[in-house]
């Protein structure tokens, strides 16, 4: 077993296709099949179903063994980047991932600074939930996650507050709750809301903060896409509880009203996170310098 039928195995497994390996690698599809079939004869098990229709599936013994395999060409690739970085023999490369808060209303100038400031440091940047991006961490796929809350296990991750992102109401101007001085759980009972997709972070503790209260919010509407949310409070299809930062323009002009939420039970963080056995590169030492000369670390 080598590295190479490592990553021929697990690209097979992420693209489905032979050919699309085969391009990937710049190989052969019968090279292709030569190492997947070299390497199940050297573990001595199967690692694919047998399948009529061509189907690529894998056996209980190959999802466990394309967990571990992800890993070990990840740590290559790591490898073989932190050298090049070292050595100049290759441009760096640092691999971001970042909620849709962050990504969309923090990240940009700072990742415009980070370019003028390195240009030969290649960024790449991943847009996804929470629970993937530290899924990703894990697996040495990012180098570092911005992320609001979330239940994490401290013993896997560094974690850096960055910046205070509370929970807010907003509706339209023209909002019958948009008058008053503060709004209560009287006033947010069966209210009409556009809500966030239940697997968001700011699902789940919207759930569970209107669980503690006993507080009925009439879902009209499921949206992934904060840009979309706010729109369609705009035009009054519902009010809606979404990240303070992702407001502040439209509170600001005129465009939305925002409410704090009633006994919400803690103060909402965006943090920086990274795995505990990452090597810190010159890369991501100087994102990690450019980010953190903004955004001081916070007491949690």
């Amino acid at each position: 077993m080598n590295l190479q039928q490592l990553r021929v195995f697990v690209l097979t497994v992420n693209y489905k296709k032979l050919t699309l390996v085969a391009e990937k690698l710049n190989i052969s599809q019968p090279t292709v099949t030569f190492h997947l079939n070299k390497l199940q004869e050297n573990i001595g098990v199967p690692l694919f179903l047998t399948s009529s229709n061509r189907l690529i599936r894998l056996t209980d013994v190959g999802e466990s063994f394309y967990h571990y395999a992800k890993q070990m060409v990840g740590m290559e690739d790591e490898i073989l980047n932190m050298v090049g970085e070292f050595h100049g023999l290759q441009r760096g490369r640092v691999a971001i991932g970042s909620t849709y808060t962050p990504a969309t209303y923090m990240l940009p100038q700072y990742l415009s600074l980070f370019m003028e400031k390195h240009p030969n440091i290649t960024i790449s940047l991943e847009v996804n939930i929470a629970s993937r991006l530290l899924e990703m961490l894990i697996n040495y796929e990012l180098d570092l996650a911005i992320v609001p809350h979330y239940r994490w296990e401290q013993k896997d991750y560094i974690v850096t507050p960055l910046a205070q992102d509370d929970l807010i109401l907003v509706v339209s101007p023209a909002h019958p709750l948009a008058s008053l001085s503060e709004v209560n759980f009287e006033r947010l009972h069966r209210l009409p809301m556009i809500m966030h997709e239940r697997k968001s972070v700011s699902r789940q503790l919207i759930d569970q903060w209107s669980e503690a209260h006993q507080l009925s919010l009439q879902n009209v509407m499921e949206v992934s896409a904060t840009e979309t949310m706010k729109e369609m409070v705009k035009k009054q299809m519902g009010a809606a509880i979404l990240s303070k930062k992702s407001c502040e323009r439209e509170i600001e002009n005129g465009e939305l009203t925002g409410f704090p939420l009633p006994s919400f039970p803690e103060k909402r963080h965006i943090y920086l996170v990274r795995k505990k056995e990452k090597l810190l590169t010159p890369g991501i030492r100087a994102f990690m310098d450019c980010i953190l000369s903004e955004y001081v670390p916070i007491v949690d």
